[in-house]
């Protein structure tokens, strides 16, 4: 069990003005690492997951995303790391947040040996792949892409071919139509597709 760190209450990239509470945590990465490291141990967790659905446009906001994510494992200055056994460190971004070129899959790419996995969430953004399946591409700022060469890129990119360190990301409940919810049947088949292209893929959530 990890406990998940952030989520849609904390801000996201939607809002008109990025105002979100995030950005009280920007700057103290020490005491966050702290904080988290003294929830996992308290109530036993296997490590944190970091819900980051915010703004990550200005240096400030990826060095938070970088430090917190390496702190974790590592420590940062007093902040202790994860103990062994309860050091899974995760991330789940949101689809359209992870292109290559953007800021928050830079951070990944860059701090890879540091994540056990990510669990992209393709079910709030541009593709909707609960009911057109991962091979139909959708396209966004003059990148075209399906949810399948998607989730390549971050098996190749990220993790140099490991597909187990990312996990495909659903929405089951409570989402309205624009989440893309899918029923069991159209979740099993795509999960069929990934896994006929990704043998060894990380599941799904």
């Amino acid at each position: 069990v990890i406990v998940s760190f952030g989520g849609a209450a904390m801000g996201g990239s939607w809002l008109a003005d990025p105002n979100g509470h995030w950005d009280a945590c920007v700057g103290k990465e020490e005491s966050v690492v702290q904080q988290l490291h003294d929830i996992v141990i308290a109530q036993n967790f296997d490590g944190v997951d970091i819900d980051y659905e915010y703004y990550y446009d200005t240096s400030e906001r990826q060095n938070f995303l970088e430090k917190v994510t390496q702190g974790l494992k590592l420590g940062l200055g007093s902040a202790p790391g994860l103990p062994a056994n309860q050091n899974l460190v995760t991330h789940a971004p949101m689809e359209h947040h992870l292109r290559p070129g953007e800021g928050y899959f830079t951070v990944l790419q860059n701090n890879a040996q540091y994540v056990d996995f990510i669990m992209p969430q393709y079910y709030n953004a541009y593709l909707k792949p609960g009911t057109n399946g991962i091979f139909d591409p959708v396209t966004v700022g003059g990148d075209t892409y399906s949810a399948l060469s998607h989730y390549t890129t971050l098996v190749d990119d990220i993790f140099s071919g490991d597909a187990s360190s990312v996990v495909f990301g659903w929405c089951i409940a409570d989402c309205n139509s624009g989440f893309n919810t899918p029923n069991g049947n159209d979740a099993a088949a795509v999960m069929s597709d990934l896994k006929a292209e990704h043998p060894c893929n990380g599941g799904a959530f």
